[in-house]
Formats: C-alpha cells, sequence, structure tokens
C-alpha cells in the first residue's frame, strides 16, 4: 500500500538521546537536529503518514517570519526577539503527492544545480530553501519526492 505524506511534525526535546526514530533522516548520516550547532533544545522534524492521497501533502516551503504563524510548530529554538520564527509549509492542492522526504546539511554553499546534483543522486528531485537561512553554520535543506518521480 502506497503511503503519502500527511504532515511534518516538530518535536523538541532537552537532549539528544531523545530523537525519535521516526525523525526526517540526513541522507549523508549527520545529524537531523534541526538545531545543532545553535545551543538550547534538539529540534528534529518527524513524517506523518497516511495511505489516503486525498489528504496527503504535494509541496513542502519554508518560511521565515517575524511573527508567530497560528497553526504551525517553529523549527528552530529563538534564542531572543530578534530570531525569526521558522516554518514549513506545507501545500496539499497538487496531483503528484509526496512519498519520501529527507534532510541534506553541508556546510558549502552550493547552487540550486549543485545541491539538485547531489539529492538526484539519492532519489530526491525537490528541495527547500536553506532552513538555516541567516543563522550561519551549515546549510541544511529539507528533500522531498513526488510519487511519479519513483524509481
Amino acid at each position: 500500500m502506497a503511503k503519502y505524506l500527511s504532515d511534518v511534525t516538530v518535536m523538541y526535546a532537552d537532549n539528544e538521546y531523545a530523537a525519535p526514530d521516526e525523525a526526517i533522516p540526513e541522507i549523508q548520516g549527520k545529524t537531523s537536529d534541526i538545531n545543532a550547532g545553535y545551543g538550547g533544545r534538539f529540534v528534529w522534524l518527524k513524517p506523518d503518514w497516511t495511505p489516503d492521497k486525498q489528504n496527503a501533502i504535494s509541496n513542502l516551503s519554508f518560511t521565515k517570519s517575524n511573527s508567530e504563524l497560528r497553526n504551525y510548530n517553529d523549527i528552530t529554538v529563538r534564542v531572543s526577539a530578534k530570531d525569526a520564527y521558522r516554518y514549513i509549509v506545507p501545500e496539499r492542492g497538487g496531483e503528484s503527492k509526496i512519498t519520501k522526504v529527507a534532510l541534506f546539511r553541508t556546510s558549502e554553499n552550493l547552487s540550486s544545480d549543485q545541491i539538485l546534483a547531489r539529492i538526484k543522486e539519492r532519489g530526491f528531485y525537490h528541495f527547500s530553501s536553506d532552513l538555516n537561512q541567516g543563522r550561519g553554520g551549515d546549510y541544511l535543506y529539507l528533500l522531498w519526492a513526488n510519487e511519479t518521480e519513483q524509481n
């Protein structure tokens, strides 16, 4: 039975040992802690799956905001009031639904073509903008593939 992405849940913990087994993995085996390198709490993204294609997600986007967005959980731990809120926003309207998700962490400032070349090797065809945009440190991207792109 096919499984489709229905949501991305943000999970917080005070230690790395609390990482959920089902956290979205980083494709190179690096940490999947979204907040790695910034101090404070640990943050992971957990995919929620459904067999119901009608309620599945077809696209994901990343957005930063100076104010909280209702119905979304901040993917980082804000250290001060000047830090932006960061959110993963799902879109459900498309025909082809997401069936695979991962993270890609790199210290290199890669072009879109370079990122795409690296992630296609792992079966991914879409990626968010940098989740760490404006924070310094690693570049971090959420990756996904839709059902029509599976091998």
